[in-house]
Parts: structure tokens; C-alpha cells; sequence
């Protein structure tokens, strides 16, 4: 019940008069309830106090209180119906006065609350009304207990018949089980939940709304009721969803460039990057989930060849917003990566600063490729033309412009018959075009004709120059001037022609020179043999006769002199056989014997040839090496070949040790190629005499040949043998300390005898 309403609708005379109908109304009660002489003197008395003063106020309450006062004291306190003094009648009649002016401060209290809510009611009711939100208040089941005028204005129906009705009917099917799922999760501890759902509004389709949902619950923590309180987001909505749209074809759009897109925002965080950032930069996850641009930065910098100089323009960037930036950065493995950075702005305003890095290095690559190539044409010897198909020319390089004296500006969109002179046979030309039309290269010799009228002969290479798709497009004359040497060439021609003239001439004359020449060798050799063949009968003879007369008595003398007789034959005989060796080997008449032997038939054999000459002071070693104990070979001409290095060593070491070896160098396909050595510690060899010992008839030191003998045919000959054999000879020497005389020869493994 609303007192002020009452109050101002009731005059102060009004208010009285109810006042004392109030006590009336109380004193006929207490008359007709209970006789006089009841102890319960002012029991109808309190509640007309009461409803006094809330009814009436406080002047008609005290109007009241004193009626009330004044009748029960004097009617029902005895003695009846006189003022007397009773002390237990005034002790009632205190607890009543002051029953009352406690009830009387209550009921003031009481309507000044009331007035205060009411007042607070009607601002909040008044609140609600002017909310453009909708408003709605509604129980757990659903049921709705108030909306406010948007709300109502918001589905065109009026407020009474929504109240009483469910909400669930208003939201939009499929939304259902989200609002259900949301609003199960309000309690005493969250009873704030946010909801966007979609529902439907008469005459304006779906929309979009977001709800605040506050739920009230009592003391056990039961829920009383909900109060939603709704915007219309449908535009928000649409604007998310376009922008997720927009948002999508951005990242389908920054994911399908080749370059590498990340957007920072002030506060030095991703907003927005392609996978291709990641890719380039290789970052790691939890990099990329930290959204951190500090953290990428530092990551980043054991990339580059200039980190401090990335990190100076990336702060410098940052400090000045509004500055835009091109660069090139380059990385440690050799990659160029093209840099372009520039703010980010909304409505005017910097918001961020957007990085685009493009991997440049196979471009910037092609660039000095072709710059190089730009270079090497521009600064080639050679003139170079480049026409389009017409032709008509696009392109003349330097050499050109030098050679020919015509103007860059005097031969650009010329067709190159201008440097025609006539004197290339026509069929030239044909040839050229029929190569060119065909998509093949030309190469050939035009006599083309300079400014200054001088003809030049030029060898021109032209090609087709081809696009992706094989189309030709432009052709490429690389032309020599080769007019000095076809003039050089013709000298030379002339030159050569007499110079073969004079060769076959001379050629002639060496070739009657050479027939001559063997002639006489073969003459020689014949003579040489017949002569060593006279010789030696008669020799053997004396030689005989000498080993006769020393088995008779002979005096001392006549011993010695038979033999000196006996010496100087042998030593004969050794030089005609060596003589006729020679003549054999220079004439081809030596066959080689291909038997099987052993090894050490050669090397101890030779040793024990040799054993007996030396002194006692010198020792003779054999070692057979790696070599095959069998092998097949001519065993009598390597006798002969390593005897003759081992009797020169024996006759120049007079003391210390002479060395027979043999060495297995090589084995291919059965053949064995084995080094035999003869070493000595002998007096030695000079080194300027060592190329001409294995000369016929050549000896180190002419004195050595008085002192120990010899025709300085055994080396010559153990180097034909050798070259027989498939070999070579050679010698080492240290003058006072030996000599190391060797030959190779070709053999091949052989059957053993044991």
C-alpha cells in the first residue's frame, strides 16, 4: 500500500476525523469484546494506534494515542469510569504511551522507507523504460516475468502478452542448446554469463543478439529468476562475419605470394603473418605461438652476414611510425632477401607497420648473370648485332660502332643489308636464310662494306634467339673481322707451297742419303763379321797352340811371355765377339730364346763368373727381391747384359761390396716387368759423363781405359739387349762413392723343374 499516495490523496481535516473514527471504532470494540472489568485494558487500543499513525500520520496517530489513553484509564483502569490512582493502571497506561511512541517512530521509519524504495522503484522502472537494451526478467523454467518497452518495441507485441509466456520460443532453434549450455553454468559463485544467439523478430527475420544474463538465487542457493539484458548485435555480426570473409581471402591471398608478409602492432606483437615468414626465416613453433616480435628478432640475427645493421633499421623503424623503408638484406648462406616495410594505418591512424621479405637470390643472381653477359658482349672484340625478325636492328656493341665508324642513332631500326658490298656470292645469302628459317645457326664469311668505303671480310655466326614457348623472337651476328687473316693466311699459303717444295727436295736428298747410309751400315756389319770370323780362327789357333807349349818345360821367362800371349788373345777374343754382337744387334740378326729358368740360374751363375776376379776384400751379394723364382725369357742374353755391368764393377772396386738384384716393378696380364741391378762401391762416375756411358765406344774417362782396359762396348750393348727385351737401361753414380747400373726387361712367369 503506498501511504504517500494515501496521505496526499486525503486533507489534514480528513486524516483527524478517520483518526477518531479509528479510536471510536477501538473503544466499541473493547466494549463489546471484553467487559469493563477485564485485565486487558487497551488491548483494542494498540492496533488503533497503530492504524493511525500509518493510515492517518503522526498528528492524528497522537490524536489517537491520547483519546485512546484518556477512555481506557478512565473506563476500564479501576475505579471504573473516574480518574483515580492506581499504580498498576499507570504502569498499563506508560507501556501503552510508550507502546505507542515506539509505534509511532516505526510507522515514521517504516513510510519513510517505503517512500525511499518506492522513489528507487520508480527510477529503476523509469531506468529500464529508457534502456535502448532489451530487457527481460524470467524464471528457471523460462517463464517470463518483465520486459521493458524495447524489449516490446523490439518484437511488436505488447508487454502483456509476453509476461507469462516462454522466452524459448523467441530464440532461434539451432541456438537452443548453446543458451541452454551457457545458462547451466550460472551459480551463487558465476551468476554472470554472456550469451550471443540469433532470434527471431517479427518483421525483420533473424538477428543478432548478445544477452547478459544475471541469475538471482535465495539464501540455499536456489535460482529465483534471470535477468537478461540484450543489445542488437546484428550488425556487429554480419561486419564479424564479413570480416572473417575478408580475413579469410587475406590469409588465402598472403599464403598464395611468394612473399613473406608479417604484420607488428604497437605494442610489438604479431598480428598477422603468412606461412611463408615462417618458411623463409625458418622460426621455431613456440616462437611463432608467443606472437613475440623480440623473441623473432633475436632468433633471426645468427641468419645474416649484418645483424647489427638489420636490428639498427628495425628499431629505427619502430621509433619513427610514420617512415617507410627498401632495403636488401643479406644472409650468411649466400641468399638476397628484398625488404619493404611501411606503417600500418586505420582511419589515418598508425596502428602497426607491416614487413614484406621476397627472396631475391635466384633474380638478383640472373641480374649479375646477365650483367656479366651485358658486360663480356659489350666489351667483346667481336662486332655483335641484335635484330628482331624483320630484321631491324635493336642492339650494336661497341666493337661494332669502332670497327664499321657508323653512330649508334645511324643504324638502330636498319635492316643490316646496308653493309652489304656486292662481293658475297648470292648463294651466301640464300644458304643464310634457309639456316635461319629453319631455326638453325649460320656460320660463314660475308664481305661486308665499313663507312668509310673499305670492304672487310667478316666470319659472322648468327643464331636464332628462342623463348619459353620456342618462339623466335630476335637473331644474334657475332662478327670477326678476319680481313688481316685471310690476307696472313695467304702469305702463309704461299710460304707453306714453298716451303713443301723445298721439304719434298730436301726429303729426297735424305732419303738417297739414308739408303746410302745403310748401305754402308750393312757393309760395315758384313764386314765387321767376316773380319771377326777371319780373326778368330787364326786367334783360337794361337790360343791353342799357347795352352800347348805351357804344358811343356818351360823356363820362368818363357812362361810369363806365353802368358802375356795367352791374356792378349782372350782379351782379342772378347773384343771381337763383343763386335760381333754389336753388329748382329744393329744389323736385327739376334732372335731371342723364350725357354723357362730359374732365377737364380742367372743371378748365381753370374756370380760365381765374377767371384773369382775380385780381390778378397770384396764381397758379392745376391738378392732375388719379390720376383718369381721361374721365369720365361732369353736366359743366355741376360747373362750377357747383367755380366757385363757386373765385370765393370768388379774391375772399378777394388774393396767393399758389389750387390746383384733383381725387382719385380710391374705384373699386368702375365707379364712381369723386372729390374735388374748391379751396385757397387767403386770409385764412381762424374755426373756430366752419365748420358754418353751407354754410347758405343764411350767410356767415362779416357785415362781409366790405359789403367783397367776396355772398348766400351759392354754398356752399349746391355742397352740393345735391354730394348730386345722390351726395356730400358739407366745408371746412378756418386763419384768416389759407386755406381748403380740397371736394366729392365719384359719376361713371364715359367713352369718349374724341381
Amino acid at each position: 500500500m503506498d501511504i504517500n499516495h494515501i496521505h496526499s490523496k486525503m486533507s489534514a481535516l480528513r486524516r483527524y476525523l478517520l483518526a477518531i473514527g479509528i479510536f471510536t471504532v477501538a473503544l466499541g470494540l473493547r466494549f463489546l469484546l471484553l467487559p469493563v472489568e477485564s485485565e486487558f485494558a487497551f488491548v483494542t487500543f494498540y492496533p488503533a494506534t497503530v492504524i493511525s499513525f500509518y493510515l492517518c500520520g503522526m498528528g492524528p496517530g497522537v490524536l489517537t494515542t491520547g483519546a485512546s489513553a484518556i477512555a481506557a484509564y478512565y473506563i476500564f483502569i479501576p475505579p471504573y469510569f473516574q480518574f483515580a490512582h492506581n499504580p498498576g493502571g499507570e504502569i498499563a497506561l506508560i507501556i501503552f504511551l510508550a507502546t505507542a511512541y515506539l509505534i509511532s517512530c516505526i510507522v515514521k521509519r517504516l513510510q519513510h522507507t517505503l517512500s525511499t524504495l518506492k522513489e528507487s522503484e520508480q527510477r529503476y522502472l523509469a531506468m529500464l523504460e529508457d534502456q535502448t537494451e532489451f530487457i527481460c526478467r524470467f524464471k528457471a523454467d523460462g517463464t517470463i516475468l518483465f520486459v521493458n518497452d524495447a524489449f516490446c518495441r523490439l518484437f511488436c507485441r505488447p508487454r502483456g502478452t509476453l509476461i507469462g509466456n516462454k522466452w524459448q520460443p523467441i530464440a532461434a532453434h539451432e541456438d537452443l542448446p548453446l543458451i541452454y549450455q551457457k545458462l547451466g553454468t550460472l551459480s551463487p559463485a558465476n551468476p554472470v554469463v554472456t550469451i550471443e544467439n540469433r532470434f527471431t523478430a517479427p518483421g525483420r527475420g533473424i538477428l543478432w543478439g548478445q544477452f547478459v544474463n544475471r541469475a538471482f538465487f535465495n539464501d540455499a542457493g536456489q535460482l529465483l529468476e534471470i535477468q537478461a539484458v540484450g543489445r542488437n548485435i546484428t550488425a556487429q555480426k554480419e561486419a564479424e562475419i564479413q570480416l572473417a570473409k575478408s580475413l579469410s581471402l587475406l590469409s588465402a591471398t598472403l599464403n598464395s605470394t611468394n612473399d613473406a608478409i608479417l604484420v607488428v602492432d604497437l605494442n610489438n606483437t604479431w598480428a598477422l603473418h603468412n606461412q611463408q615468414f615462417i618458411e623463409l626465416w625458418q622460426i621455431p613453433d613456440e616462437i611463432v605461438a608467443s606472437k613475440n616480435d623480440e623473441a623473432a628478432l633475436s632468433y633471426v640475427l645468427d641468419q645474416l652476414a649484418d645483424a647489427d645493421g638489420f636490428l639498427r633499421k628495425v628499431h629505427e623503424l619502430y621509433d619513427t611510425p610514420e617512415a617507410s623503408s627498401f632495403d636488401y638484406i643479406q644472409f650468411k648462406n649466400g641468399k638476397t632477401i628484398e625488404r619493404y616495410s611501411m606503417p600500418q594505418r586505420i582511419d589515418n591512424k598508425v596502428v602497426g607497420r607491416v614487413w614484406s621479405y621476397r627472396d631475391i637470390t635466384t633474380r638478383k643472381q640472373a641480374e649479375e648473370q646477365l650483367l656479366k653477359l651485358a658486360t663480356a658482349v659489350e666489351q667483346s672484340a667481336e662486332s655483335i648485332i641484335i635484330t628482331n625478325t624483320e630484321p631491324e636492328i635493336e642492339y650494336v656493341n661497341n666493337a661494332f660502332l669502332r670497327s664499321t665508324g657508323y653512330r649508334q642513332d645511324e643504324v638502330m631500326g636498319q635492316n643490316p643489308r646496308f653493309l652489304k658490298s656486292g662481293k658475297t656470292p648470292q648463294e651466301t645469302y640464300v644458304a643464310l636464310w634457309d639456316a635461319l628459317t629453319h631455326g638453325q645457326c649460320w656460320k660463314g664469311e660475308l664481305v661486308n662494306k665499313f663507312k668509310d668505303g673499305s670492304e672487310h671480310v667478316e666470319f659472322a655466326t648468327i643464331s636464332p634467339v628462342r623463348q619459353a614457348n620456342e618462339s623466335i623472337t630476335h637473331y644474334v651476328d657475332v662478327m670477326e673481322d678476319i680481313t688481316e687473316k685471310k690476307r696472313i693466311a695467304e702469305e702463309l699459303d704461299q710460304h707453306r707451297h714453298h716451303l713443301e717444295t723445298l721439304v719434298a727436295s730436301r726429303t729426297a736428298e735424305l732419303e738417297n742419303a739414308l739408303t746410302l747410309a745403310d748401305a754402308a751400315n750393312q757393309a760395315k756389319s758384313a764386314f765387321l763379321s767376316n773380319m771377326s770370323h777371319e780373326i778368330r780362327t787364326p786367334m783360337n789357333a794361337i790360343i791353342g797352340l799357347t795352352y800347348l807349349l805351357k804344358k811343356s818345360s818351360l823356363t820362368a821367362d818363357q812362361s810369363y811371355k806365353l802368358l802375356q800371349i795367352e791374356e792378349s788373345s782372350q782379351h782379342l777374343l772378347t773384343i771381337l765377339n763383343d763386335i760381333l754382337d754389336l753388329s748382329k744387334l744393329e744389323a736385327n740378326r739376334i732372335e731371342l730364346e723364350h725357354k723357362d729358368f730359374a732365377l737364380e740360374d742367372l743371378l748365381d751363375y753370374t756370380r760365381s763368373l765374377i767371384v773369382t776376379q775380385g780381390s778378397q776384400q770384396l764381397s758379392i751379394e745376391v738378392d732375388n727381391g719379390d720376383v718369381p723364382r721361374w721365369l720365361h725369357g732369353d736366359l743366355t742374353r741376360l747373362r750377357q747384359a747383367l755380366l757385363n755391368y757386373a765385370n765393370n764393377a768388379v774391375k772399378f772396386t777394388e774393396r767393399g761390396s758389389i750387390w746383384l738384384r733383381a725387382k719385380l716393378l710391374a705384373e699386368t696380364d702375365a707379364i712381369l716387368l723386372v729390374r735388374f741391378e748391379v751396385q757397387d762401391t767403386g770409385i764412381g762416375i762424374e755426373q756430366d759423363k752419365l748420358p754418353i756411358l751407354f754410347e758405343a765406344f764411350a767410356q767415362a774417362d779416357t785415362s781409366l781405359t790405359r789403367q783397367y782396359g776396355g772398348t766400351g762396348l759392354g754398356l752399349t750393348i746391355t742397352q740393345r739387349l735391354a730394348n730386345l727385351m722390351g726395356g730400358t737401361t739407366g745408371a746412378e753414380s756418386v763419384l768416389g762413392q759407386g755406381s748403380l747400373f740397371w736394366f729392365t726387361a719384359r719376361l713371364q712367369c715359367g713352369q718349374g723343374r724341381e
